[in-house]
């Protein structure tokens, strides 16, 4: 069974370079002007390879928008990696090399990135190339957010943050090394006690960008 996933994944890595690979020579479908901010994005996935335009689609889609304009960011909102045997069976590594391969720029870890465990999810977060941002994912030793807040991306002469929260769930595992703090916009009833997220974008906010 393992060695079928594997030979699909090899599959589908194919497919996806022969589709970006003919690019060139296909009229481009996507549209948008020469200096056009494009966010793509995709959430709750759960392993849906083929799904709709599928991953391989994602890619070409992707392709086809740098050739309109170069500031294109493709954004992971979480869930990704569970969901189907092509995940349970590699523990969610087959789709952090998809992932990889499709050119993700920004992610963040939804509740499922930790069913196969605290461990194995942050050697996974090692493994994916563009990373995982989150600001109210905690080291309770130290306090400090296990992965970077935001991330900054400059279009020309226009900055991006993108701040990125997991959702509270009460079900998400916990440990002894980490705690997921509850996400808050508002102020809380001390002055200047925030939540990590309010926190983080107020932190942005200092770096004078035109957009959060």
């Amino acid at each position: 069974m393992k060695e079928r996933m594997k030979q699909r994944l090899l599959s589908l890595l194919l497919a996806m370079a022969m589709v970006c690979s003919l690019t060139a020579g296909m009229p481009v479908t996507a549209f948008g002007a020469d200096q056009d901010i494009v966010v793509l994005y995709t959430n709750d996935v759960h392993c849906g390879v083929d799904d709709n335009i599928g991953y391989a689609g994602l890619a070409l889609y992707k392709k086809q928008m740098q050739q309109q304009t170069p500031y294109v960011t493709l954004v992971d909102a979480g869930d990704a990696i569970q969901g189907a045997p092509i995940g349970t069976l590699s523990e969610g590594g087959y789709l952090i090399d998809i992932m990889n391969y499709v050119g993700y720029d920004v992610a963040v870890p939804g509740n499922h990135e930790f069913d196969y465990g605290m461990s194995r999810f942050l050697e996974l977060a090692g493994r994916l190339n563009c990373g995982y941002y989150a600001c109210n994912f905690m080291d309770k030793a130290t306090g400090a957010t296990v992965f970077a807040p935001y991330k900054m991306i400059a279009y020309g002469d226009t900055k991006i943050a993108y701040v990125l929260s997991l959702i509270h769930i009460l079900t998400l595992p916990t440990s002894d090394l980490v705690q997921i703090s509850v996400v808050a916009l508002s102020l809380k009833k001390k002055k200047g006690d925030y939540g990590p997220l309010q926190f983080t974008r107020d932190t942005v906010k200092r770096h004078k960008n035109r957009y959060i």
